[in-house]
């Protein structure tokens, strides 16, 4: 028996509907998935934005180092792990001509098993992008003069950090490694300031040379205490000499400079120096540990 006109209409009025409805659920589909990409990029910007508005301090950068192995190049299968070893952060601060130097021990060193790798620069790359999450910006690379290393430097407002990879060794026996260094922009804001009290105290009586970076040694005992700034001109090796009773400064001589007669292995002391060095203010502590 043939279908009625009425029923040819019911059975296509139903399989519209039943089309339209698969319409439906594939937009719909579709719709979940973009919703759900949408949704990631999202949660992943949110996340971005939370680790870049966290300033975090020098303690709290390098622990993303020690724990678990978030730089994927420097594995358990591959390097030793030393956490806080002390180690250097050079750094230039634009309102100064040089860089100074600023001990610290948030640090994690990264020693090679098999002794000799040539990993650099994927552990840069690898460490970038995770500086980055977190909130730093790559300042640029630097090759260091304290040893045979290029380094990275990364900064937020509160911290600078530093990544020193060492090239691929040459000597016998040596090991690549790969240190994370971070300090606080505090604590290079006072080794500026101590070493420019320093500096004008020697301009005082000296012309200040020229130089591109400058370390700072300190030593104290009690209420004495001294300082040398050593930093290169051309071909001189300048090492300047101050000393303090209660916190008194004042410059006592270059122990870089002068007749090599009077070098011991660390300095040139001269008679002039040694007989500012000997001064009983001072006792016998500078001088014990200047020969």
């Amino acid at each position: 028996m043939q279908p009625d006109n009425k029923s040819k209409i019911a059975i296509k009025q139903l399989i519209i509907l039943v089309g339209a409805f698969a319409v439906f659920l594939l937009a719909l589909s579709v719709t979940v998935v973009i919703l759900l990409n949408i949704n990631k990029k999202l949660v992943k910007e949110v996340n971005d934005a939370v680790n870049s508005s966290k300033l975090y301090s020098a303690a709290d950068a390098i622990k993303y180092f020690k724990g678990k192995e978030l730089i994927k190049g420097l594995n358990s299968d591959t390097y030793i792990q030393q956490n806080n070893p002390q180690a250097i952060i050079n750094y230039k601060d634009t309102k100064y001509s040089y860089s100074v130097n600023t001990l610290t021990d948030n640090s994690v060193l990264f020693s090679a098993k098999n002794g000799k790798l040539d990993d650099t620069k994927t552990i840069q790359s690898q460490a970038n992008e995770f500086m980055k999450q977190k909130g730093f910006k790559v300042d640029g690379y630097n090759p260091s003069s304290i040893n045979d290393t290029d380094y990275v430097t990364y900064s937020n407002n509160n911290t600078i950090c530093q990544l020193s990879d060492s090239q691929p060794p040459t000597k016998e026996g040596s090991s690549s490694f790969h240190i994370m260094s971070c300090v606080d922009k505090a604590a290079i804001t006072n080794e500026y300031k101590k070493i420019e009290d320093l500096l004008t105290i020697y301009k005082a009586s000296e012309k200040v040379p020229s130089f591109n970076q400058i370390d700072r040694f300190e030593n104290k005992e009690g209420n004495i205490a001294y300082d040398i700034l050593s930093f290169d001109e051309n071909d001189q090796h300048h090492k300047l000499l101050f000393a303090s009773v209660d916190n008194i400064w004042e410059y006592l001589g270059d122990l870089g400079i002068g007749d090599p007669q009077y070098a011991n292995a660390k300095y040139i002391i001269t008679p002039e120096i040694k007989t500012k060095i000997s001064d009983p203010k001072y006792g016998i502590f500078i001088s014990s540990n200047l020969q």
